[in-house]
């Protein structure tokens, strides 16, 4: 039942996404949105949430080359992610996605999700370890 509303909760995101646009309703009563203003960072001028999706990975300094343009080197990613952290962007969970898409909740102005598309050998043998060496969270 989780796993269906996590898959239903990331297949609205990616609509919503590749439509450039994330609506969220406003919440529905004063203790509510009393509840969502003292979220933590939160912006009520929030009213989207970017979505930054990779597909594939690929390392020039190992002589390998990305197929297409859905493929990453692998160190651009990582600065891409470095930046990211560097630069305190809130990382919500799940479940906060849920509950800002639903109203229930506001977000940090600077909230971003990293979703990595198909899990590809790619994304095990070279993003993974990134994550895991790194402290950057990571949610599998």
């Amino acid at each position: 039942m989780i796993r269906k509303l996590h898959i239903a909760v990331f297949a609205a995101i990616i609509f919503f996404a590749a439509l450039g646009v994330l609506i969220r309703n406003a919440p529905q009563d004063v203790q509510t949105r009393e509840a969502a203003a003292n979220h933590s960072g939160a912006d009520r001028s929030v009213i989207g949430l970017p979505i930054l999706m990779y597909h594939f990975f690929y390392d020039k300094s190992a002589g390998e080359m990305g197929k297409d343009n859905n493929w990453m080197e692998i160190s651009d990613f990582e600065k891409q992610m470095k930046y990211l952290h560097d630069n305190d962007y809130y990382y919500p969970t799940w479940d906060e996605v849920s509950d800002f898409i639903d109203g229930i909740i506001e977000l940090p102005e600077k909230s971003v999700v990293v979703t990595i598309d198909g899990g590809a050998a790619s994304f095990f043998k070279l993003a993974v370890p990134l994550f895991l060496d790194s402290g950057l969270l990571f949610y599998p």
